[in-house]
């Protein structure tokens, strides 16, 4: 007997991972769109592929963007920016088939790592010049064309990429200045981590070329 992860429906995934109504699942809900996302980069090719990292590049921008504008001080700013692009870099990095075809982001996250400095406590507006310069090379269009993109009932994704998409997520909760996020959803991602790790869960990590 299987039950692979994902002819799971929002109902059955929440389900099993006693989501609540009001926080859990709707960060669930994002979750699994971002998982298809990242298995999307790994798994498309040529134009398809360049969509989505296009796509990746203006989520970092985004988060930048978001935290230039919530933080007090330059200070602040700078150093929530900084562990957030570290983070990011990790998770590019986690994953073989994403890092392959993200060398050119990944250039654009250390240039923005670059720009995080303070003198004197100031920054400047050096890293929103940097991020500006990021920005120029997202396509806007196509961006939103694989936000519009909502992955189907059925619709095949990796389980290796929930882990990943639910970091992300995270962080850009942080960078909005909703620090509570983490703490509401630290249970369910306990039980995602079950999901992940336990061989009690192998019939539902195995996809048996369907």
């Amino acid at each position: 007997f299987y039950l692979p992860h994902f002819l799971l429906t929002i109902d059955e995934w929440s389900a099993f991972l006693l989501a609540t109504e009001a926080t859990q699942r709707p960060f669930w809900d994002k979750v699994l769109q971002e998982s298809y996302r990242f298995y999307r980069i790994g798994s498309s090719s040529g134009e398809d592929q360049e969509k989505f990292v296009n796509y990746l590049r203006d989520r970092v921008c985004n988060c930048i963007y978001s935290t230039l504008k919530t933080a007090d001080t330059d200070t602040a700013r700078i150093t929530t920016a900084a562990s957030i692009l570290g983070s990011i870099t990790s998770i590019i990095k986690s994953n073989s088939d994403i890092e392959n075809v993200s060398a050119d982001l990944i250039d654009d996250i250390e240039a923005l790592q670059a720009a995080c400095t303070i003198t004197y406590g100031e920054n400047n507006n050096k890293l929103g010049k940097a991020t500006q310069e990021v920005a120029k090379k997202v396509d806007s269009t196509k961006a939103q064309e694989v936000i519009n993109s909502k992955i189907k009932n059925g619709e095949f994704f990796d389980h290796k990429f929930l882990k990943i998409a639910a970091e992300l997520i995270l962080l850009e909760e942080d960078a909005r200045g909703n620090k509570q996020i983490r703490g509401y959803t630290a249970t369910m991602l306990t039980r995602l981590d079950f999901f992940l790790d336990n061989p009690d869960c192998e019939f539902m990590r195995k996809s048996h070329d369907i």
